[in-house]
C-alpha cells in the first residue's frame, strides 16, 4: 500500500511540473503563465499529506524543480521532492530526477530519465531499490500522461494542483 501511494504521490508531485503550468483556460491564459516560467526559473511545491496512509505518519511533500530547457512543445525539469514526517529535521525519503514532458492539446506527456533517478530512503522500510523499480515502472514509459484539468491558476502564476481525493499541492515561483 505505501508503495503504490508513494508512486501516486510521485504522479501527483510531478503534475506541476509536467503541466506547461496551464490551466483549462484559454490559450492566451496559458501562453501568459508557460511565459511567466522561462529557462532557469524555481518552482516550490508543498502539500501536506493526510488520507489515510499517512493519517498515523503525518508527512509533507516538499518538491523543488527548476527548468532546465523549453524547446517548441518540450520543456525538461530536474526535480527534487522530499518527503518529510511532521516533526522530524530531515526527509523520510527523497527522490532527485530528470524529467522531460511533451505538451500535447489536453495535456502533458511525461518521462522520466531513468538514468538520472536517484533515490534515497533512510526513513521508510521499503528499500532504495524498490522505490526506485515503483518509480521507473510508472514513468520510464513516454506512455504517462497528465491532463490540464487537475490544474488551477490562483494567484497568477502561482497554482495548486488538486486530484480527487488527495492533498492539494500549492505551487509557486520560487525567487
Amino acid at each position: 500500500m505505501i508503495k503504490q501511494k508513494f508512486a501516486f504521490i510521485l504522479s501527483l508531485s510531478t503534475m506541476v511540473f509536467l503541466s506547461d503550468h496551464s490551466s483549462a483556460g484559454s490559450r492566451e491564459e496559458k501562453l501568459r503563465l508557460d511565459a511567466a516560467y522561462p529557462v532557469g526559473s524555481k518552482i516550490f511545491c508543498q502539500s501536506d499529506l493526510k488520507d489515510g496512509v499517512y493519517e498515523h505518519f503525518p508527512m509533507k511533500l516538499v518538491m523543488r524543480g527548476t527548468v532546465t530547457a523549453i524547446q517548441g512543445d518540450l520543456t525538461q525539469y530536474d526535480i527534487s521532492v522530499d518527503w518529510i514526517q511532521k516533526g522530524a529535521d530531515s526527509a523520510s525519503a527523497s527522490l532527485r530526477y530528470h524529467m522531460t514532458n511533451i505538451r500535447e492539446a489536453s495535456g502533458v506527456r511525461m518521462h522520466i530519465d531513468p538514468a538520472s533517478l536517484k533515490v534515497f530512503a533512510p526513513g521508510t522500510h521499503l528499500s532504495e531499490h524498490e522505490l526506485t523499480k515503483a518509480v521507473l515502472a510508472r514513468f520510464a514509459s513516454k506512455n504517462h500522461f497528465q491532463s490540464d484539468r487537475d490544474v488551477e491558476v490562483t494567484d497568477f502564476p502561482a497554482y495548486v494542483i488538486t486530484s480527487d481525493g488527495e492533498s492539494p499541492l500549492y505551487c509557486h515561483k520560487d525567487e
